[in-house]
């Protein structure tokens, strides 16, 4: 059985994507304090062992933290054998998708435009739960033609326990009302219910600029905790870094040689 990895550096977490036949497995390594070399040898040889008898295809991977990048491609090929293919501008002429500013943009969004592009085609946007809330948009000639990004849930909860000494931290659960009656209520109903109000807003004006026909895809690890946004999206994916790397490794891999992409 063939096997591809997938790996996104992103800042809260390294994903790691297992893709075995069509399905997808999916590991996090947290990027916090803690993660040292040793720690992510033992996470990757743990999510090695797990894949018993297959025949690794390839590596692709996506880093937007550059003090991580060198770190995850050595242990990776420590680990599993192979250099990871590494996402950046030098491929970016043989992709699908083009992006205006290509020193500027992240590889996960990049990423996450391709795989987009490949399941809605143009005029498609991109909305990435993570830690940061993100808009990423592909107008009808597959250009990356416009990207927003605030704060993501956690890190605005984040924000707002660290500079009030008495509010508490809480779990991410949508109150089935908007005004509280505890602290815990009342922080969850104004990040949750705020939070979905203002990817409602942002959805109804950028569908606004862009065409009614204009496509909406959800991803990232807390796109599926919102349930009153479901149907504002025409397709939810978590997994769509993932496969975004998949699709510009099997693109990347035609290339005759890496340095013709200088």
């Amino acid at each position: 059985m063939s096997s591809f990895i997938s790996i996104d550096v992103g800042n809260s977490n390294v994903t790691v994507g297992v893709k075995l036949v069509k399905e997808w497995k999916e590991y996090r390594i947290a990027t916090d304090a803690s993660i040292d070399q040793r720690h992510v040898l033992t996470e990757f040889s743990k999510i090695w062992a797990e894949q018993k008898d297959t025949n690794l295809e390839g590596i692709a991977m996506s880093s937007v933290v550059p003090e991580l990048t060198g770190l995850i491609r050595k242990i990776a090929k420590q680990v599993f054998g192979h250099f990871p293919l590494l996402i950046e501008p030098k491929w970016y002429k043989f992709i699908p998708v083009t992006p205006v500013r290509s020193s500027e943009i992240g590889t996960d969004l990049l990423s996450n435009a391709l795989a987009a592009f490949n399941l809605l085609g143009p005029n498609s946007l991109v909305v990435d739960f993570g830690t940061a809330l993100t808009f990423t948009y592909i107008n009808r000639d597959g250009i990356i033609d416009g990207v927003s990004i605030a704060p993501g849930i956690k890190t605005s909860l984040n924000a707002l326990v660290s500079h009030a000494a008495k509010l508490p931290e809480i779990s991410l659960e949508l109150p089935s009302h908007y005004l509280g009656h505890t602290t815990l209520e009342a922080m969850r109903s104004g990040v949750l219910w705020g939070f979905i109000g203002q990817v409602k807003y942002m959805l109804e004006n950028i569908k606004h600029e862009k065409g009614d026909d204009m496509k909406s895809l959800a991803t990232g690890g807390l796109s599926g905790i919102l349930h009153p946004l479901f149907d504002q999206f025409d397709l939810i994916d978590r997994q769509l870094t993932i496969k975004g790397l998949y699709e510009f490794f099997m693109i990347a891999s035609k290339v005759p040689d890496a340095r013709d992409a200088d």
